[in-house]
C-alpha cells in the first residue's frame, strides 16, 4: 500500500494511542495492569486492520518489501497458531486470562501490529513515533520515582522496587531498557551533528538509566551491560572502562559482602543469584520440552508441564513455611517459556528473528554508513532485550515496544529493496459485500470480545475491592450478579469467586457450612473449563476436607459423599502432579479427619520420601502420631520439623497442635503436653485473654501456686469482668 494514502493520519493517531497505553493503569476498570491495555490495544488494532484491508480491496493492490526477519515474524505467528490448535487446552491457549493477559490472540495482535506499522508508517514519521514513545517513557519514569521516594502517597503507593504503571519492577526495567538505547542513539546522533537536541535527549537518557537502577532487576542490569558492551565494541577504551566497572562492583560485593550496602549493590551477589529458584524451574521446563518437542503444551499452559514434572528434590523447590508455594505459570525465561508452550520449532524461529534482525542490520551498516549508528543501536538494543528476557518474560508494555522496534528495523532493512506489488483480483460486486462483512465482524469482535468482557472484569475488580475491604457479602453479591455471563472470562470469574470464598471462610469460619458447598460447585464449574489445572482439584479436595472436619458429625448422611469427593479430587491432583508434596499433605488430612491414621501415615511417609527437607511433612506426621497416641514419636517429629525450618512455635502451629491433642478421646491424660503448648501461646500472646485463662487452669492443674496467684492477680486487675471465672478457678487451688 502506498504510504502517502489519505488515511495515514488515522493510522498515526491509532499508533500514538497504542504507544501511550503503557501509562494506562486505572483500577477497577483497567486491572490487572495489562488487562485494560490489551483490550484497548486489540480494539484499536482491529479498526486499523479493517481500514488497511478495506483500502487494499478498493485499490486492488498493495506494495510490500520482504526480508528474512519479516518471514521469521510471520513464521512465529504460524507456529504459535498451530501450537494453539493442538494445545492441551486450546481455549485457554487462545484467550488466556486477565491475570497475565496472554494467549495467542494477544500474541498474534503484537505481530500484526508490527507488520502493519512496517507497511504503513513512512520514513519521515518514524522519528515522531519514537520521540512520542520517549515522552511516554518519561512520564512512566517519573511515576516510578514518585513510588520509590514516597511522593504524593495518596496517589502513588510507596515501594522499594517501583513498577510504575507497568505491573512489575523487572518489566519496567526491560521497557526502559528498550527506550534507553533509542535515546542513546538520538543523543549521540545529535552530538555528532552538532544539534542542540542533545540537551533534550541527554537528560532523558540519564532519567531512564536512573530508573533502571531503581528497579534493581538483575536481568535488566545484565541486559544493559551486554547491550552497552556490544554498543562500545569498537571503542576499546569505553568497553574496557565498562568491563572494569562491572568487575570491580561484582568483586566488591562478593569479597566484602555487607547487608548495609545499597540494594542495587547487594543484587550483584553471585552466590545469591546462583541460588535463584528459576534455575530449578528451567530443569523442570526442559523435561516438558523433551516430552512435547514439536508444538509444546500450548500457549499459556506452562503450569501443566511444570506440575507434571515438578521435583521437590531440586534446589529451592520446596515450600518452607507450608503448602501451596511451589507453583509456576511461567518459566521466568522467554526461551523455556516458548519451548514448553509452543515447542522447539517455535523456539528456533524466535531465535532466528533476532539472528536475522542483527545480521540484516549489520549489512545495512556496511551498505549505508549514514544509517550505521541507528542500526548499531538497534543491534545493541535487541541483544540487551534478549539477554534480559533469558531471565524473565514479556508483558504488554515490553511486547509493544519490542515489536514496534522490529517494525522500525524492518523499515531500515528494506529501504533499498524494490517494492513488490501484490494485486487483489476481485470483481466489484464482491468488494463491498466483503467490506461490509468485515465491518460487521469488527463490530461483533469489539463488543463481544472486548467491551463486554471489559465490563465483566470491571465487576470482578469491584468484588475484589470489596473483598480487600472485608465487605464479604458485597463481594459475593457483586460476583454473583455476573456469574451467569458467558464469555472467555468464565474460568477467571470463577477463580476470583473461589478466592472470595476462601477469604470469607478464613475470616468467618461460622460461614463454612454455607460457603464450602458453594465453593465445591464453583470449583467443579472451573474444572469443566480447565480440567488439567492442578490447583482447582486441590481447592475442590480442600472444600470437602473443610466440611468433613467441621460437620461430619452434624451431618453424618453426607460423610461418605464428602469423603469420596475429597479422595477423587486429590487423586486427580496427584495424577496431574505426582511429586507435589502439598497434595499428599492435603490428602493425608482427609484420612486424618476420617480416622484412617495408617493410610494418612503412608501418604506422609511418601511426602518425606520425595524430599525430607520439607518441614510440613514432619509436622503432619507428628499430628498423626499424637492422634495415634504415639507421643514420644510426635515430639521427635516436631523437633525435626523445626530443624527443617517449619515454624513450630508460631501461634498458628501451636493452636493447630492444641486442637490435635484436644481431638484425643481422653486428652486429659496428656495435660502436661497440653499445658506446655498453652504456656508457649500465653507467653507469646500475653494480651490474649483466652490464653491467660487456659494458662491459669494449667498452673492450677500442675499446682504451681506462685505462678497461679501472680496470673490471677493480673487478670483481676486488668480483666475484672472475668473475676468470677478467675475466683472459681482459684478455689480449686485452695
Amino acid at each position: 500500500m502506498e504510504k502517502t494514502n489519505k488515511l495515514l493520519w488515522i493510522y498515526l493517531i491509532g499508533f500514538f494511542i497504542i504507544l501511550a497505553l503503557p501509562l494506562l493503569n486505572l483500577p477497577p476498570w483497567f486491572s490487572p495492569p495489562d488487562w485494560g491495555k490489551t483490550i484497548v490495544f486489540r480494539s484499536i488494532l482491529a479498526i486499523l486492520l479493517f481500514l488497511f484491508i478495506a483500502q487494499t480491496l478498493v485499490k486492488e493492490k498493495f506494495a510490500i518489501k520482504t526480508s528474512k526477519a519479516l518471514w521469521s515474524s510471520i513464521g512465529l505467528l504460524g507456529v504459535f497458531g498451530l501450537a494453539t490448535i493442538f494445545s492441551i487446552d486450546p481455549s485457554f491457549s487462545f484467550w488466556g486470562n486477565p491475570y497475565r493477559s496472554g494467549g495467542f490472540l494477544n500474541f498474534a495482535s503484537y505481530i500484526l501490529f508490527a507488520i502493519l506499522a512496517f507497511l504503513v508508517i513512512r520514513k519521515t514519521d518514524w522519528s515522531k513515533i519514537l520521540n512520542f514513545s520517549l515522552i511516554i517513557g518519561i512520564l512512566i519514569s517519573f511515576i516510578a520515582i514518585f513510588q520509590k521516594f514516597g511522593f504524593f502517597p495518596k496517589i502513588f503507593i510507596k515501594t522499594e522496587e517501583p513498577w510504575s504503571t507497568i505491573g512489575g519492577s523487572t518489566f519496567l526495567g526491560v521497557y526502559l531498557l528498550l527506550l534507553f538505547f533509542i535515546t542513546l542513539m538520538f543523543t549521540i546522533k545529535s552530538i555528532k551533528n552538532l544539534d542542540r537536541k542533545w540537551f533534550f535527549y541527554f537528560p532523558i537518557l540519564t532519567l531512564f538509566l536512573f530508573v533502571i537502577f531503581l528497579t534493581i532487576s538483575r536481568a535488566t542490569l545484565l541486559g544493559l551491560a551486554m547491550g552497552l558492551a556490544y554498543f562500545f565494541l569498537k571503542s576499546k577504551r569505553a568497553l574496557a572502562i565498562l568491563l572494569i566497572i562491572i568487575v570491580l562492583l561484582v568483586a566488591w560485593v562478593n569479597i566484602f559482602p555487607s547487608e548495609t550496602a545499597p540494594p542495587l549493590i547487594r543484587r550483584l551477589d553471585v552466590e545469591k543469584a546462583l541460588n535463584d529458584p528459576r534455575f530449578s524451574v528451567w530443569r523442570i521446563s526442559s523435561q516438558g520440552i523433551i516430552n512435547k518437542p514439536l508444538l509444546g503444551y500450548g500457549p499459556e499452559n506452562f503450569s501443566i508441564a511444570f506440575d507434571k514434572y515438578y521435583d521437590p528434590s531440586l534446589p529451592r523447590m520446596i515450600a518452607v513455611e507450608g503448602p501451596g508455594l511451589t507453583y509456576y505459570d511461567r518459566a521466568h525465561s522467554i526461551l523455556f517459556d516458548i519451548g514448553v508452550t509452543a515447542g522447539i520449532p517455535a523456539l528456533a524461529i524466535y531465535i532466528s528473528l533476532f539472528v536475522f534482525l542483527i545480521y540484516e542490520l549489520q549489512k545495512i551498516k556496511k551498505k549505508r554508513p549514514e544509517d550505521a549508528l541507528i542500526c548499531h543501536s538497534l543491534q545493541a538494543l535487541f541483544i540487551a532485550y534478549l539477554t534480559a528476557n533469558l531471565f524473565g518474560f514479556d508483558v504488554f508494555s515490553t511486547y509493544i515496544m519490542f515489536f514496534l522496534l522490529v517494525a522500525f528495523s524492518l523499515s531500515l532493512i528494506t529501504k533499498d529493496i524494490p517494492e513488490r506489488i501484490i494485486a487483489i483480483k476481485l470483481k466489484n460486486k464482491f468488494k463491498y459485500p466483503i467490506i461490509f462483512i468485515l465491518f460487521v465482524g469488527l463490530v461483533s469482535f469489539t463488543w463481544f470480545y472486548n467491551i463486554r468482557p471489559f465490563q465483566i472484569n470491571t465487576e470482578i475488580n469491584k468484588a475484589d475491592h470489596s473483598l480487600n475491604r472485608s465487605q464479604m457479602e458485597t463481594a459475593l453479591r457483586t460476583i454473583d450478579d455476573v456469574l451467569p455471563s458467558n464469555t472467555f472470562l468464565n474460568e477467571y470469574l470463577r477463580a476470583t469467586y473461589l478466592e472470595i470464598i476462601n477469604t470469607y471462610i478464613f475470616k468467618e469460619p461460622n460461614k463454612t457450612i454455607t460457603l464450602a458447598p458453594q465453593g465445591i460447585k464453583i470449583a467443579k464449574q472451573a474444572l469443566e473449563i480447565r480440567p488439567d489445572y492442578t490447583r482447582y482439584w486441590i481447592l475442590l479436595g480442600n472444600y470437602y476436607n473443610v466440611l468433613l472436619e467441621n460437620y461430619q458429625h452434624a451431618y453424618p448422611e453426607y460423610t461418605q459423599e464428602w469423603t469420596e469427593g475429597a479422595h477423587k479430587a486429590f487423586e486427580k491432583a496427584n495424577e496431574l502432579s505426582p511429586k507435589h508434596q502439598d497434595i499428599l499433605i492435603y490428602w493425608a488430612r482427609t484420612y486424618i479427619i476420617t480416622g484412617d491414621y495408617q493410610t494418612a501415615k503412608e501418604k506422609i511417609q511418601k511426602c518425606i520420601g520425595l524430599n525430607p527437607e520439607m518441614g510440613r511433612c514432619w509436622w503432619t506426621m507428628a499430628e498423626i502420631n499424637i492422634l495415634s497416641e504415639e507421643i514420644d514419636e510426635a515430639k521427635k517429629n516436631i523437633q525435626t520439623a523445626g530443624e527443617k525450618n517449619y515454624p513450630i512455635n508460631s501461634e498458628g502451629s501451636l493452636s493447630e497442635l492444641l486442637t490435635t491433642y484436644a481431638s484425643i478421646e481422653d486428652s486429659i491424660r496428656y495435660y502436661e503436653e497440653i499445658c506446655e503448648i498453652i504456656y508457649k501461646l500465653y507467653t507469646s500472646r500475653i494480651e490474649n485473654i483466652d490464653y491467660n485463662i487456659k494458662a491459669l487452669a494449667c498452673y492450677i492443674k500442675q499446682e504451681r501456686v506462685e505462678e497461679a496467684k501472680k496470673l490471677a492477680d493480673y487478670l483481676l486487675e486488668h480483666y475484672p469482668k472475668y473475676s468470677e471465672i478467675v475466683n472459681n478457678a482459684m478455689k480449686q487451688l485452695k
